[in-house]
């Protein structure tokens, strides 16, 4: 279908043809394989193996996207996570693999908290 609308867009089918074989090929490179060469040797907290725990030190400016996130990755309510957003620091996870932790450190601090990771 991409090829048919090239060629009534720009002329003939085979001029598109590049675009079609290329744009998978940037996006391989771009996107995937970066993403899947580095893996866990990306989380710095990776090397040290066992349990970890997330420490929120401050919420940010923006408290409501923070509590936002806590609510969606705990599945606690909203004055749950208004409570364990009242008190600094607060431990909001504990007990999970590197993995998690990261993951979820790296929601928070897109919302704009500061957030520790460290062994639990």
């Amino acid at each position: 279908m991409v090829i048919a609308f090239a060629a009534r867009a720009y002329g003939p089918w085979w001029w598109a043809l590049p675009t079609v074989v290329a744009l998978p090929i940037v996006w391989w490179a771009l996107v995937y394989l970066p993403e899947h060469a580095h893996g866990l040797s990306a989380i710095p907290f990776a090397a040290h193996p066992g349990r970890h725990r997330v420490t929120l030190r401050t919420p940010g400016s923006d408290r409501k996207r923070v509590i936002y996130v806590v609510v969606c990755t705990l599945g606690v309510g909203l004055g749950e996570a208004d409570r364990l957003l009242g008190k600094m620091p607060a431990d909001l996870i504990s007990g999970v693999s590197a993995e998690a932790a990261f993951a979820f450190a790296a929601r928070l601090e897109a919302a704009g908290a500061g957030v520790t990771v460290s062994n639990a």
